[in-house]
């Protein structure tokens, strides 16, 4: 692997971001046909917002994700579970999306299934959507000296790090992090590999 690869490799993280919306929606018998509505807001992150919706079109069950940033939302996970007023799961539906484009929706659960709206106890469907959001963060973009450059300096700190250390006189015993790897060394074994 290439220092290229190893620097572009430490300054990029990846994260994700979980949300839980729970959306009770009370007569449901008396929605009209043909229309939708718009659910609990979600930020994905701090300038960046959505939210879910629901609609009724001819025989189907229709619930979307909206983006309302200007931002493109990367690899998206959804659950989406329909619950009775009781908590007894209608029905559930998963998918994975890669993007979601600034401005756009994507469908999360598309059934032909009235017939559950139309025996709902209570008449009141409550739906449980679960979503995670995956993003690539570049933390920092490096200048990468030269090899020559490289390994002076880098060599030059390293020795003056370890000298420090080894003229520390609380503890004796040091811990080294490179990348996920923990390197365990004893202040006597490094004066040792030192003379």
């Amino acid at each position: 692997m290439s220092r290229e690869e190893i620097v572009k490799k430490v300054v990029t993280r990846v994260t994700a971001k979980v949300e839980r919306i729970k959306w009770t929606i009370q007569e449901v018998s008396q929605l009209l046909e043909n229309s939708t509505f718009a659910g609990p807001e979600i930020y994905y992150e701090k300038t960046c917002m959505g939210h879910i919706s629901f609609g009724k079109v001819t025989n189907n069950i229709l619930i979307k994700l909206h983006n309302k940033s200007n931002k493109t939302i990367r690899m998206i996970k959804s659950k989406v579970v329909l619950l009775d007023c009781d908590g007894k799961k209608l029905r559930e539906e998963e998918n994975e999306f890669h993007t979601l484009e600034r401005k756009q929706n994507v469908s999360l659960m598309i059934k032909n299934q009235r017939g559950v709206l139309n025996s709902l106890k209570d008449d009141k469907l409550i739906i449980d959507c679960c979503l995670k959001f995956v993003r690539e963060v570049v933390l920092k973009s490096l200048r990468l000296p030269d090899d020559a450059e490289y390994q002076k300096e880098n060599g030059k700190k390293v020795l003056k790090d370890l000298m420090k250390m080894y003229n520390n006189p609380d503890g004796s015993d040091f811990t080294f992090q490179v990348g996920n790897d923990f390197i365990y060394a004893h202040k006597t074994v490094l004066s040792f590999r030192s003379e």
